[in-house]
This record gives C-alpha cells, sequence and structure tokens, in this order.
C-alpha cells in the first residue's frame, strides 16, 4: 500500500469515526436554555459542559444547539438533543432531561458514568419523537378563511359568523372540524357586537396580523 493510500484511508476513517467523550451523566428539569428554547421533563434534550458547548458571545448561536448526541451507558443506548449548558458540568460530563436519564439508570441513582458522541447527520433519533416531521396538509379555501376570520371581525354578528362558518362547512373539513371546535355553548353569549360603519373603527393590529396570516395560507 503505497504512503498516498495510506493516507487516504486514514483521512477516510477518521471522517466516519466520531469523537467520543466520557464523564459523569446527572439529570435536571429543563426549562429555558441556553440555545433560546423551552424544554419540559418529558423532552429528550441535554446540556453540554461549557467545554464541548463553547463560548460564543451569544449562546444561542452555538455551534452545538440542535446537535443530537448518542450517550451509552449501563449497556444502553439513548440519544438527545443539545439545547442548554451545564456550567458546573466538568469536560465530558453532562445534565439531561429525567426521560434521558431513565433511558440509561432510574432517576434515583442521580449521578452515571457514560460515554457520548455527536451523531454526524442526526442518524439516530430518540424513540419518543416520530420518525420524519409530519407533512402540512393543503391550505383551505380562500372562502372557508373568510367565514372563519368573520367570527372574530366586526361586520357580521358572532352567532351569525358561526352558523355561516358550521353550516356551509363541507363533511371532513378543516372549516367543519375548526367550527367544532369553536362550537362551545357558551360561545354565542359571547358576542362581539355588530357594527355598520366598520370603517369608523380603530384599528385592531391584532386582527389585522390574524387576517394576514391566515391569508398566507393561501
Amino acid at each position: 500500500m503505497s504512503a498516498l493510500t495510506k493516507f487516504l484511508v486514514a483521512v477516510a476513517v477518521s471522517a466516519s469515526t466520531a469523537v467520543a467523550f466520557s464523564g459523569d451523566m446527572t439529570h435536571y428539569t429543563p426549562g429555558l436554555g441556553a440555545c433560546g428554547r423551552v424544554n419540559s421533563a418529558s423532552d429528550p434534550v441535554v446540556a453540554l459542559s461549557p467545554a464541548q458547548y463553547g463560548n460564543d458571545p451569544n449562546p444561542n448561536n452555538a455551534a452545538v444547539c440542535g446537535r443530537w448526541i448518542t450517550i451509552h451507558g449501563n449497556g444502553r443506548t439513548t440519544a438527545a438533543q443539545v439545547v442548554d449548558k451545564c456550567p458546573s458540568c466538568a469536560s465530558g460530563s453532562i445534565d439531561v432531561s429525567p426521560v434521558i436519564f431513565d433511558d440509561i439508570a432510574p432517576l434515583e441513582v442521580g449521578r452515571v458514568p457514560v460515554t457520548w458522541e455527536f451523531q454526524q447527520a442526526n442518524s439516530y433519533r430518540h424513540p419518543a419523537l416520530p420518525a420524519s416531521e409530519p407533512r402540512p396538509g393543503p391550505a383551505p379555501p380562500r372562502q372557508d378563511i373568510d367565514a372563519y376570520l368573520a367570527v372574530f371581525g366586526p361586520a357580521m354578528s358572532t352567532s351569525a359568523a358561526l352558523k355561516t362558518l358550521t353550516t356551509k362547512a363541507r363533511k371532513d373539513s378543516l372549516r367543519r372540524r375548526v367550527a367544532k371546535r369553536l362550537l362551545h355553548p357558551v360561545l354565542p353569549k359571547l358576542r362581539i357586537p355588530k357594527r355598520k360603519r366598520t370603517a369608523a373603527l380603530p384599528s385592531n393590529t391584532y386582527l389585522a396580523f390574524t387576517n394576514w396570516a391566515a391569508h398566507s395560507l393561501e
């Protein structure tokens, strides 16, 4: 084997082999993490030590945010997404959500030695997550959007708008499902007054944004 061939093989092997870290794994209750995301105890997430998280001036922009790591310990394997920094963790140690810790050891253990590595292409996702993200359905027709927005507008009474939204909805349509959720027994009593001269009303920024967002679905 020539020197060039040996070099190319070495490069290929090193590129396909993830760098492994080792340390202790503890658990905590996630909240608003250093990456700017809010998570809970049931989310498969992890906080890295400062040595692995890095020292970006804006922690939300850290290169590790959103990356997945594979964790090995106690003869078991799991995976978690990086969302936070653990200031008190030594290099190689990690702090994980309870759902991740429980994949490796019972929560009452509190601390367990593990090894872990960054995934090369997020190839392993936690079993609690779907294999792929659900695809959005088709946008509803414009008349359905307009009928929905009329419920919150001042040009039609609330009860009349709800009746129109319901009676003219096609079976199994998004409009029918939305109408079913809106038709609470108390809702007809919560009336938005009808105004004939809507142009004279003060501008409602929230309603304008809702109209814009809904029509952007088309």
